[in-house]
């Protein structure tokens, strides 16, 4: 089967397939320059294989590369998920994250607001 192709602009980065030397050659790869062409020439690109070799391509001879049919995690997979990861974590972190420093905890008084002083402030009691 022959990947749909196109003569957009690519973007770096941008997973492609690339049509080799031989008919129906197909093989995976990554967009990693892209090379302005001149007024009556195509875009031509370098493509990183996964091999890991690097060809120079024009834009008709680069195909659409599928997504993969990968699922989302559903909401409770990922909770739990995050619970499994949690649980690996040491004390210190675990109360660093909740936003405590591990520090042990304080008892602070009330206190009550109750007259203005002669000065124009306001005179507290605890």
């Amino acid at each position: 089967m022959m990947p749909r192709t196109s003569t957009r602009i690519r973007r770096l980065g941008e997973p492609v397939l690339v049509l080799m030397d031989t008919d129906d050659d197909w093989q995976p790869g990554t967009v990693t320059h892209c090379i302005a062409a001149d007024r009556d020439a195509d875009w031509l690109y370098v493509i990183e294989l996964e091999s890991g070799e690097r060809v120079r391509v024009t834009a008709n001879r680069i195909g659409y590369r599928m997504p993969s049919k990968e699922v989302d995690p559903t909401p409770e997979e990922i909770r739990q998920r995050c619970l499994e990861i949690q649980a690996e974590w040491p004390e210190l972190e675990r109360l660093k994250r909740m936003g405590s420093n591990g520090s042990p905890e304080v008892e602070v008084q009330e206190v009550h607001r109750c007259r203005a002083s002669y000065l124009g402030g306001l005179d507290f009691e605890f």
